[in-house]
């Protein structure tokens, strides 16, 4: 009897579990999109935090569904600029790094299981690294001067 009624409950431990999925009651909602973009709202999410860099706004929610890192990671090194681009890369990525010592760079390529794919020095202050030969999906680069990381870009290759 004991047992029947521990695998009773358990059974509906995970069911319950189980059938709570991410949802929302909202007071509106509205969607809006045109050629530049798209715009998705609610009226009357709990929850929201909002963060402005310079080019772009985000608010945290349920309706962020599509958001895209560029950068991981920078660490602070006053002497380092480094770029990535084109990102969303299709054949290659061109690694830009300004900075008043070029000696000793170096990139690492993992996919997105963190497994490396490529490991070479830079050629001056400006690398191209080949995508060509890379099926669609995120990839990482690490930058390195010596053994310090400088700076971590996710590359999404379509």
């Amino acid at each position: 009897m004991k047992i029947t009624l521990k695998i009773l409950v358990a059974f509906f431990l995970f069911v319950y579990a189980t059938s709570e999925a991410q949802e929302i009651i909202t007071a509106s909602g509205d969607y809006f999109s045109n050629s530049n973009g798209s715009l998705s709202s609610t009226l009357g999410e709990p929850i929201g935090e909002t963060f402005a860099g310079t080019e772009n706004i985000i608010t945290q929610g349920f309706q962020q569904s599509k958001l895209s890192i560029i950068s991981i990671t920078e660490l602070p090194k006053a002497d380092y600029t480094v770029n990535a681009f084109p990102n969303p890369a299709k054949e290659y990525v061109r690694i830009k790094c300004d900075s008043q010592r070029n000696e000793n760079l170096s990139y690492e390529l993992y996919d997105n299981m963190g497994k490396l794919l490529q490991k070479k020095q830079f050629d001056g202050s400006e690398t191209v690294i080949s995508f060509s030969n890379l099926k669609p999906s995120d990839y990482f680069i690490r930058i390195l001067s010596g053994q310090s990381e400088i700076k971590t870009f996710k590359i999404v290759k379509h």
